[in-house]
């Protein structure tokens, strides 16, 4: 390599750091803790700032979003596991729940208040983990012969 190729090469590596750097700078770290709970994950955040994830009471797994209203549970009806994975800008949510503590999992979206399940036809296990503005949910199941596929 030449000298004028390795000063462009470097010359990239800096802007890139730079560019790096000055968007970091710009960002706010927020810490999101659930009161009472051992442990707190937050997985997704739409435009407006609104925060879904998981937190953990005992031996309950629990959804969570918070937005500029407040802190909301996120519990799938009869289910002790629930996630919240990802929320789009219109605030619908999809997540997955379990009825046990491990799997099979089901998925859901949860659309003004309305939880509905999520399944992929024939699947074994299925688990939500993205929907765009448009409702598309995107995410993995497992078959019956425990092949995963997305």
């Amino acid at each position: 390599m030449s000298a004028v190729h390795r000063l462009r090469a470097a010359s990239v590596i800096l802007l890139g750091l730079f560019v790096i750097s000055a968007a970091a700078s710009r960002q706010t770290l927020t810490t999101v803790a659930v009161p009472g709970a051992t442990h707190t994950r937050a997985f997704g955040i739409n435009p407006a700032g609104d925060i879904v994830g998981i937190y953990i009471v005992g031996t309950r797994f629990r959804g969570f979003e918070l937005s500029k209203d407040g802190l909301f549970e996120i519990d799938y009806p009869g289910a002790p596991v629930t996630a919240a994975v990802k929320i789009n800008p219109q605030g619908d949510v999809v997540g997955w729940y379990s009825y046990t503590s491990a799997a099979p999992f089901h998925g859901f979206l949860l659309h003004d208040g309305t939880y509905s399940p999520v399944d992929f036809p024939g699947a074994v296990s299925t688990q939500p983990f993205g929907i765009n503005a448009r409702g598309e949910i995107v995410g993995t199941y497992q078959n019956a012969d425990n092949l995963f596929h997305g």
